[in-house]
């Protein structure tokens, strides 16, 4: 299949799945990256958050998966609001058009909101590159409920089994967050990290992560 117009259909096809927004596939705490999956990979992860820990009394709870369904190309389908009223179920698509080399970053586009709001109601497009020990993250995202928002990360492995990561979206009622994650073994990653809105006595929380990542093919 072309590999400009593949990865479109591949999007397109998506919007019959359905799901409002925030999905954020590759990401670090909270912001999504340039980067993508092997093809053929996968990962399933269980998430609660809340103030001031995760299980504290009206907590969020979140069922994600990502798939790498093809090179270069990523989609999810997740549950938010496990067990409530609320409970949504959420998809996305992500496609990296440009791989990391010496002299430039690895880039990527995604969409959050495939249905309710359109096609193209929530879109980020996202660079990454290693600079030195820490891996940088740059991006924009915007949708149809607010304003455009500038995105920053940084990512640094400790040894080969911990991690920490910084993240930061521009403007109010957004967060700026700090977590750690851990290396468990047999693909089970565990992380814990905090998230402080940008806007002053707003809400802030506290999210715990299991992640474990896995293939479907050779």
């Amino acid at each position: 299949m072309n590999r400009i117009v593949g990865p479109i259909l591949v999007v397109a096809a998506l919007t019959l799945i359905g799901g409002p927004v925030q999905a954020s596939p590759s990401a670090l705490n909270l912001i999504p990256t340039g980067d993508v999956m092997d093809y053929g990979s996968f990962n399933i992860q269980l998430e609660a958050d809340g103030e001031p820990t995760p299980f504290s009394s009206g907590n969020g709870k979140y069922f994600l998966s990502q798939f790498a369904i093809m090179e270069g190309v990523e989609v999810g389908v997740d549950l938010y609001e496990l067990g409530t009223s609320a409970q949504t179920v959420l998809a996305n698509a992500k496609w990296q058009f440009m791989q990391e080399s010496d002299n430039a970053p690895a880039v990527a586009v995604g969409l959050r909101d495939l249905t309710r709001n359109g096609l193209l109601s929530s879109w980020y497009v996202c660079a990454s590159k290693d600079v030195g020990p820490l891996r940088l993250h740059l991006g924009y995202t915007d949708d149809a409920d607010g304003d455009g928002r500038g995105m920053f990360g940084v990512e640094h492995y400790f040894g080969s089994r911990t991690s920490a990561m910084l993240d930061y979206t521009t403007g109010p009622e957004m967060y700026h967050t700090a977590g750690v994650y851990y290396d468990v073994g047999d693909g089970v990653w565990g992380g814990l990290y905090y998230a402080r809105n940008n806007t002053r006595g707003a809400g802030n929380f506290v999210g715990l992560n299991l992640y474990y990542g896995g293939t479907w093919r050779d």
